[in-house]
């Protein structure tokens, strides 16, 4: 009961501002763009937050068209897990279009050799896997 009465007055607050003169519209501005700025840090850190937790659970989202970067970017990324430690498992979460065909199996090629040198690659799909992504 105490948050909606709070609530309901912190509205009569801002919508008193948006009616006073300019001065206080301008500061009203000043405070939003304030509020943007710190949104946007916010969601840049949560960003790195899930990337990193991914990269300790090991789990890389394939969630692009199969082109040259995408595949680089993955390979690097099961790579460089392989090379810290070889014993634990991968994950590649696949939601992709497909893509180019000669970029595709080079993926599929590493994907092979890092197996036959012990990695426990799993690969599931989430959503779609069309063309060369299946």
């Amino acid at each position: 009961m105490n948050e909606t009465i709070a609530d309901k007055s912190r509205l009569d607050e801002i919508a008193d501002r948006a009616t006073t003169p300019s001065e206080s519209l301008e500061d009203l501005r000043a405070a939003l763009a304030r509020k943007a700025g710190v949104e946007a840090e916010m969601a840049e850190f949560e960003w790195h937050r899930v990337k990193a937790s991914k990269d300790e659970a090991r789990i890389y989202s394939f969630l692009n068209p199969i082109v040259q970067e995408t595949i680089y970017d993955c390979m690097e990324a099961l790579g460089q897990w392989h090379r810290e430690d070889p014993e634990r498992p991968i994950q590649i979460v696949l939601n992709s279009p497909g893509g180019a065909v000669i970029q595709g199996l080079a993926l599929y090629d590493y994907i092979h050799e890092l197996r036959e040198q012990g990695a426990k690659i799993d690969i599931a799909v989430l959503g779609l896997a069309a063309s060369m992504a299946a």
